[in-house]
């Protein structure tokens, strides 16, 4: 039997977040930011602020014109970009590793991640309504309850969560609420908040499943980016085995991996059917430029 209390406990196990994500993270949070205090915490960090002008420069700006500051990097960026790629470093490690128990090879966890991320980074030019900067740290860090979850699942437990979640009856969220008695979302968001993350960011993750539950648009933009990156990862995956002459499954072409899309939280972001698929083809664009930018 699955000692629940444990679970959540482990939750505090997790290295920390470095101290120049928490920093970044309490400027974001403010709406009188200023990219003069950005760049003073990150240019704490050469490795960091590298990455960050790298990034900016390969994929954030539109402009011919070569960013060479911190400072321009931020403003051009924004803050919540700037921090989502902040913390994308520090946890990027610990979700490149294989999660059998959600049937993540090596680098897929890391891979979504990212994507939801680049999605949520997106969404403002195709919504209606302001989309918060700490969405887009949120769509980063939304799964993160599996790495938990991953440390005390096995054997008998293992066979059974995926028989559930196999049954075609469960949502893969339901299917851990039958047999653990606790979801990834909500485990995520305890460990959002144990590092002391800001409530917007902790109820994104929460909520990326349930947004109707959430009641903030952090927990829309979350659950959305979530689908749209799921779609271009198996839009991916389908073109991979259209290359490689493989066959993809008749269950898989037929959508009976159909996502689970929350209607409220399209119409709260003011999206529709063809928005969604105009930013599904935004994120496919960027996607393997912002990988490799990471890299």
């Amino acid at each position: 039997m699955l000692d629940q209390q444990a679970l959540i406990g482990a939750t505090k196990e997790l290295e920390p977040l470095p101290p120049t994500v928490h920093q970044l993270a309490a400027i974001a949070s403010r709406r009188d930011w200023s990219a003069m205090e950005a760049e003073e915490v990150i240019s704490m960090d050469p490795a960091l602020a590298g990455k960050l002008l790298g990034l900016a420069n390969s994929v954030a700006s539109a402009s011919r014109v070569e960013i060479v500051s911190i400072r321009d990097a931020v403003v051009r960026m924004g803050i919540g970009a700037a921090l989502a790629m902040v913390t994308a470093t520090a946890v990027s490690a610990r979700t490149r590793l294989a999660l059998p128990q959600y049937r993540l090879a090596e680098g897929e966890l890391w891979r979504h991640s990212v994507s939801t991320s680049i999605a949520a980074q997106a969404l403002p030019s195709f919504c209606s309504v302001p989309i918060p900067p700490e969405s887009f740290t949120a769509a980063l860090m939304h799964d993160l309850g599996k790495l938990v979850i991953s440390r005390f699942v096995g054997g008998s437990l293992l066979k059974r969560l995926d028989r559930v979640r196999d049954d075609g009856a469960h949502t893969p969220i339901e299917a851990e609420l039958e047999v653990l008695g606790v979801h990834h979302a909500e485990l995520g968001g305890l460990i959002a908040e144990g590092w002391r993350l800001p409530a917007g960011i902790v109820k994104g993750i929460m909520y990326h499943h349930t947004p109707d539950e959430g009641g903030a648009l952090v927990c829309d933009a979350v659950h959305v980016a979530n689908v749209i990156a799921k779609q271009v990862g198996r839009d991916q995956t389908r073109e991979d085995a259209d290359h490689a002459d493989g066959d993809i499954g008749p269950d898989e072409a037929d959508g009976e991996l159909e996502l689970e899309l929350c209607p409220g939280s399209l119409e709260r972001l003011g999206m529709t059917s063809h928005t969604l698929e105009r930013c599904s083809h935004t994120v496919a664009d960027r996607l393997e430029q912002v990988l490799s930018a990471y890299n």
